[in-house]
């Protein structure tokens, strides 16, 4: 289950969240109860080590028993263990990092599974980690939506008529009203949360009362492309000869610069060379697993390397046009409930707000920094997601 907004913001605006009483008599109050709903999903983060020798497809071989595939692949980082005499570093690790969801009800079969890999990792792999969180059922939030809802309304309503009376002025009629379940996507707990407006002031502008809803998606297109940047510590002729086992040639030379670096033994000045290729989404596992090898090899120079799975722009606004409907009648059907407590009709709506944004981690899949490594410091290591939160936040007249 995806996590939804904390609020619909362009909305509730003008809803100050605070219980106050501003000089027109309205008062904004807010409520909310946290909730246990059942689970419907496990999701499990999966981290497996192995020498740079071994690629993807060899690891998930081993890890075929607990259900672990290259598809399940979110992000890989590149080390070095050990260090050699003269500070040379030695043996060159990866870890490879995996997500994947199961019925909540294998949630304890599989973690026995792979706590066992936790304490006998089968070789090569040199560590095995996981960890496992339910997420909240849908149906469940939503049961204890319903529950909750004349509950929280009476309180909020208590809340603002007492802030009113605080204030010497007369209580008036409920305004306004907005809920949400705020599901954090961490466990299968759960917030939900009320916010009313009361006074005998209009709203705003459009006037009359109102009820507000927020339906939400997540909108998820597959990932169609790869585009992988890599940077060396040499010149553009050095670097190319040392990445032609990737393909990689003078047409895809992205800039050329320098550095200077000072250290222990005096200052000296660092080329950096960057390169970027593109390559069907499908083949970055094996890119992956080929940069390993020529990064182990060793070239001479020093490299990074990162990566960006890019989804098909125009796939995501199809996906994203054909929600628009289907929101719209659920931001309805959730507001439905809310004319209820003020017993008014539901009408149509007054505003319509359709928002997207970029998922936590945006869509970065793998990120290594060779020349950190080396000097034992870690490289930037980017989650990654094929899916993008969309909501769409109605106000509907209920006069």
């Amino acid at each position: 289950m995806m996590a939804h907004r904390a609020l619909a913001p362009s909305i509730l605006l003008a809803w100050r969240l605070a219980a106050q009483a501003p000089p027109n008599g309205v008062v904004d109050v807010s409520v909310s109860r946290t909730i246990l709903p059942g689970a419907s999903e496990a999701l499990f983060t999966v981290d497996a080590a192995a020498p740079s020798s071994n690629g993807v497809f060899q690891v998930t071989a081993l890890l075929e028993p607990v259900g672990v595939r290259a598809e399940h692949l979110r992000r890989a980082a590149f080390q070095r263990e050990g260090l050699l005499a003269g500070g040379a570093a030695a043996t060159a690790i990866v870890t490879y990092s995996f997500e994947l969801r199961v019925p909540a009800s294998r949630l304890e079969a599989l973690s026995l599974e792979m706590d066992r890999l936790f304490h006998k990792p089968p070789a090569p792999l040199t560590r095995f980690s996981f960890g496992a969180r339910l997420l909240a059922s849908a149906a469940e939030l939503e049961k204890a939506r319903m529950e909750l809802l004349p509950v929280l309304f009476e309180e909020a309503r208590a809340k603002a008529e007492a802030t009113l009376a605080a204030a010497g002025q007369t209580p008036g009629p409920v305004l306004a009203l907005f809920d949400q379940i705020d599901a954090t996507g961490y466990d299968a707990s759960a917030t939900a949360k009320l916010w009313l407006r009361m006074g005998r002031a209009a709203p705003g502008p459009s006037g009359g009362r109102s009820v507000a809803a927020m339906a939400a998606r997540a909108i998820t297109a597959p990932f169609d492309n790869a585009v992988a940047s890599l940077a060396t510590n040499a010149g553009a002729e050095q670097s190319i000869r040392a990445l032609s086992p990737l393909g990689i040639t003078a047409a895809n030379l992205v800039s050329q610069s320098s550095s200077l670096n000072a250290g222990l033994f005096g200052s000296n000045l660092t080329p950096r060379t960057s390169f970027e290729v593109t390559m069907p989404a499908g083949e970055l596992p094996r890119f992956i697993d080929a940069f390993a090898k020529l990064e182990r090899e060793g070239r001479g120079i020093g490299f990074d390397f990162y990566a960006l799975l890019a989804h098909s722009g125009a796939l995501r606004d199809r996906e994203r046009t054909q929600a628009l409907p289907v929101l719209l009648a659920e931001a309805r059907r959730r507001a439905e409930p809310l004319a209820r407590l003020l017993n008014l009709p539901l009408g149509g709506p007054r505003l319509i707000v359709d928002e997207e944004f970029a998922a936590p981690g945006t869509e970065f899949f793998a990120a290594a920094g060779f020349s950190s490594f080396l000097l034992g410091l870690p490289g930037p290591v980017v989650s990654s997601s094929n899916t993008r939160p969309i909501t769409l936040s109605v106000e509907f007249a209920v006069d």
